[in-house]
């Protein structure tokens, strides 16, 4: 599916009082979708400055009433490329997603843009790719065949599987056995360089992306190749 599908199929599903929103947003009215997020996307503002460029660039729609479709998706992320609407759009769909998790799961979903905002994470995100194993790209695959996207399998690893792969370790959704040592030091000088940081010596902890990783790995050893956006 193109990414210019999937957006409109997004902006399709907006209520009357949701469309009304976006135009007041994109006038230059305030962005009243995130209201309830405001004290978390603040908190990662404040842990992650460098995404903070993004973080305002971004509009989250709350259908975790509805609850998930037949997809089986936790989130879905929309990149802002159309002239309909000119914002990044998150949806969470999982009725699920609360506290520490749903903290986890938004600061997982800004990771498929940061590599458009910050120059240095963007480095190291190439850099990772020379760091993937067979295992690692047959896995890749395999979640790309269950998905059933219709993008090639090469243009979806670029604009969604890798940042998986990224976020899996990032945020504890993916079982820590997934990744090598090297790999893992790699993402985390990543979200290091998210906080204005160049080594992770000195980066310290206590990120949103640290807080609960013990019980998000345990779920995510359950739960490996599921979709989440």
């Amino acid at each position: 599916m193109s990414e210019v599908i999937r957006l409109n199929r997004a902006l399709d599903r907006l209520t009357a009082k949701e469309k009304t929103i976006l135009a007041q947003t994109a006038d230059g009215g305030d962005t009243l979708m995130s209201d309830k997020f405001s004290s978390l996307l603040s908190k990662l503002r404040k842990q992650y400055p460098l995404l903070s460029d993004l973080i305002d660039n971004v509009d989250i729609i709350d259908r975790r009433e509805q609850g998930m479709d037949g997809t089986g998706r936790k989130l879905e992320w929309q990149e802002a490329h159309d002239d309909r609407y000119d914002k990044h759009v998150m949806e969470i769909f999982d009725p699920a997603l609360k506290g520490t998790e749903l903290d986890q799961a938004v600061l997982g979903e800004l990771l498929h843009s940061a590599h458009k905002y910050v120059p240095e994470y963007s480095q190291m995100r190439e850099q990772l790719k020379s760091e993937l194993s067979n295992s690692d790209v047959d896995n890749l695959i395999g979640i790309y065949e269950q998905s059933g996207d219709n993008r090639s399998f090469d243009k979806w690893f670029d604009i969604s599987g890798l940042d998986a792969f990224i976020r899996g370790h990032a945020v504890g959704q993916w079982p820590d056995n997934k990744y090598t040592d090297g790999q893992k030091k790699l993402i985390d000088k990543m979200m290091g360089s998210l906080k204005g940081k160049t080594d992770m010596d000195s980066a310290g902890g206590g990120g949103i992306h640290e807080i609960g990783k013990g019980a998000m790995r345990r779920a995510a050893a359950k739960n490996f190749g599921k979709p989440l956006m």
